[in-house]
This record gives C-alpha cells, structure tokens and sequence, in this order.
C-alpha cells in the first residue's frame, strides 16, 4: 500500500479519526494509561496536569515518577513507565516536588541501590485546569 491510497479509502476513514483524536488528546490518553486516580480531586474540577520526561539508561526498562505533596510529605501521584519516556501526571491544586527512579526490583517502592533523579520542588503551584510542562529528569546511579 502507498501512502496516497493510505487515507482514501473507505476502509481507512477510521485511521484518519483516530489520527485526529492522538493527536489532540495525547496528554489524556497518557495520563489515563500509566497514572493511578488523583488524590483528593473534587468532582466537577478539572485536575492541573503536569508533564514531563525521564531520562535512563538502556537496561532500566522500569521507572517510577513520584509526585509528592510539599504541605503533607505524602504522595500525591504515580506514573509507572516502561522505559525512558515521556509522562502525565493529573493533579489537584497544590505544591508539589517531584522526582523519578528506575525500580530495578519492580516493587514500585525507592531502594538505596535504584538509580534516581535529582527531587525537583516545583517553583509555582499548580493550579485546577493548569498544564505545566517540567525539564526532562535524567537518573543518576
């Protein structure tokens, strides 16, 4: 099949939509693919979003991104990610800081031997319907 006969069939009409909603829904499709609900989100309030990418070596084929609440030191969100990539987190308004590790032993739980960023304390708080966009976290051993 050449690309010109790719979209225009009837066949492939669907493709083209499905294009369509990728390309305008990508955060959300991320989020709702490697993030465990919002924690303390209210009903009817658009969560803020906060994206970003891990950066790790090949053989770390499993990392974690934690966000964790500034005001309670408690975690607020999770994204599990296959491999180096990029992620969404939704979250509630709030101060966070943020950081990710490679969990070698699979546990979702940090170890003293696991690879991981440097914690990043976000400047500004993220507020309900926000996107924020974060530097890319790189893993150091």
């Amino acid at each position: 099949m050449n690309d010109n006969t790719f979209y225009t069939n009837t066949r492939s009409n669907w493709r083209r939509r499905l294009a369509q909603i990728a390309a305008s829904g990508a955060c959300v499709a991320l989020a709702a693919c490697q993030t465990s609900p919002t924690v303390g989100a209210r009903p009817g309030v658009s969560p803020g979003v906060v994206l970003g990418r891990v950066k790790g070596n090949a053989d770390q084929t499993s990392l974690v991104v934690v966000a964790i609440d500034r005001d309670t030191g408690r975690v607020a969100q999770r994204a599990f990610l296959a491999h180096s990539s990029y992620y969404a987190l939704p979250m509630s308004a709030g101060r966070y800081k943020l950081y990710a590790f490679a969990d070698l032993d699979r546990n979702g739980l940090r170890s003293a031997d696991e690879p991981a960023s440097l914690m990043f304390s976000m400047a500004d708080d993220v507020h309900a319907g926000e996107r924020i966009e974060l530097p890319t976290m790189a893993l150091r051993p």
